[in-house]
């Protein structure tokens, strides 16, 4: 008896921990029992509970930055948030609703809401797309869950009307991903639609649109490399007063990593993407090994586009890289790099060194060895390690250089005497990558 108890509180600890992310399908959820808000959440609560009297089940967006069951953001500016919500009626299955709730003299209430254009929420955003005062309401809303294609919807909320409103903006749109970004110039976000087409026989494209018209409006579009199969990462910069937009993506067979640099042309009034070959139907200068996706590695403000480097004798998933700059139609060499796959981060290697170089790496020890190709003296060592099981006695020899994500990145000066790093060379050389990819 003593063995099934504790198998039970192991159990119900375990379903604790798990963070109760079931999303299997309603009947499912409803077994669920989270615990129970508190605060505004538990306002926002009672103010659903009393609009939705036949019982609702909540639904959380899977990706970008309101990823909570009531999301909060002051749409109109005037100091005070208002609650976003998803929810799924009990008596209408498989409906996905988004509520707008607000709050009066401390009381929330339900002042509209809408039926979705699928089945689950995939992400939900703010942005001001045209010459209103205020944003949009942006939902990807899916027919199924974990799809990879999504249906963008732009809404408009009105809240100074005596029945505040929430309604589609246009025709819905099939997307992958999309970015919002002043792309052609006009001081105000265009909508770039990104799509991978897996599956059809259309080849992946992007789309810039302009809403400022009160509907879609194409102002230019572009082929991208037809091996993509999925998108990673979208960021953007500003050179000569022109928004650079770079698209990180995979490769159908997860070879490969590409970058999509994405910039409107006046010569042709479209987007486009200046390494895309039509004839080949690939972009191979910024096809690439290594999965890492463009930074700044240099601290300028500007993003960098990592490209393989052929360096002899490398182990498995340790990568050389050379850092790009687009300027004026061509990449230029930035910087080289090391990128530790395994343990997310980047060591960047002055030109002058490059010719001395060999390199080792312990998956055991989750150690990177920089060797003297010639002497076989060890220049520099680098390994992270979990903040919750460091010990400081036990590593001595090592100065903790850098520290994201939980880990700590240590670092060993070696004993050659041809090639070495200074203490702050080293600590501004190591570049831990964040979950999105990112350098921290």
């Amino acid at each position: 008896m003593k063995y099934f108890k504790a198998f039970i509180c192991i159990f119900l600890i375990s379903v604790l921990l798990s963070g109760c992310n079931f999303r299997i399908s309603s009947s499912i959820d409803d077994l669920i029992s989270p615990l129970s808000p508190f605060g505004d959440n538990a306002d926002v609560k009672e103010a659903l509970d009393r609009y939705v009297s036949n019982g609702y089940t909540l639904k959380t967006p899977d990706n970008g930055r309101y990823i909570s069951s009531y999301n909060f953001y002051d749409f109109d500016s005037d100091g005070t948030e208002e609650a976003f919500v998803f929810y799924e009626p009990s008596d209408n299955l498989g409906s996905i609703c988004l509520a707008v709730i607000t709050k009066n003299d401390s009381k929330w209430d339900v002042a509209c809401s809408v039926t979705g254009a699928g089945k689950d929420v995939y992400s939900l955003d703010f942005v001001k797309l045209n010459n209103d005062a205020l944003p949009q309401v942006i939902v990807c809303w899916d027919a199924i869950s974990n799809s990879m294609n999504h249906e963008l919807v732009v809404y408009t909320l009105n809240l100074k009307s005596a029945k505040p409103t929430l309604k589609a903006f246009d025709e819905t749109k099939n997307v992958s991903e999309y970015y919002c970004a002043d792309m052609y110039g006009d001081k105000n976000n265009e909508l770039l639609l990104l799509n991978t087409n897996t599956g059809s026989s259309k080849s992946p494209r992007a789309e810039l649109y302009s809403l400022n018209s009160g509907s879609f409006e194409l102002l230019g579009e572009t082929k991208l490399d037809s091996r993509i199969a999925t998108f990673s990462s979208i960021n953007e910069d500003t050179v000569d007063g022109k928004t650079q937009v770079y698209v990180d993506a995979i490769t159908s067979d997860g070879a490969l990593m590409i970058t999509e640099l994405l910039v409107w042309d006046e010569d042709y009034e479209s987007i486009v993407s200046p390494f895309y070959s039509y004839s080949s139907m690939r972009t191979e200068e910024t096809s690439r090994e290594a999965r890492l996706v463009c930074m700044d590695i240099d601290g300028d403000g500007l993003l960098e586009i990592p490209i393989d480097y052929s360096l002899r004798s490398l182990p498995d998933k340790v990568f050389a890289v050379k850092f790009t700059d687009y300027r004026h139609t061509v990449l230029v060499h930035n910087s080289y790099a090391l990128f530790v796959e395994n343990d997310k981060y980047v060591f960047v290697l002055p030109n002058e060194v490059l010719p001395y170089l060999s390199v080792k790496y312990s998956s055991k020890d989750r150690e990177m060895s920089i060797e003297n190709r010639q002497s076989k003296k060890v220049i520099l060592k680098i390994k992270p390690v979990l903040k919750a099981t460091y010990k400081e006695n036990e590593h001595k020899k090592y100065q903790i250089v850098s520290e994201a994500s939980g880990y700590y990145y240590l670092a060993q000066k070696g004993d050659d005497s041809e090639v070495s790093f200074t203490d702050d060379e080293i600590k501004q050389n190591l570049k831990p990558i964040n979950q999105n990819g990112d350098g921290e």
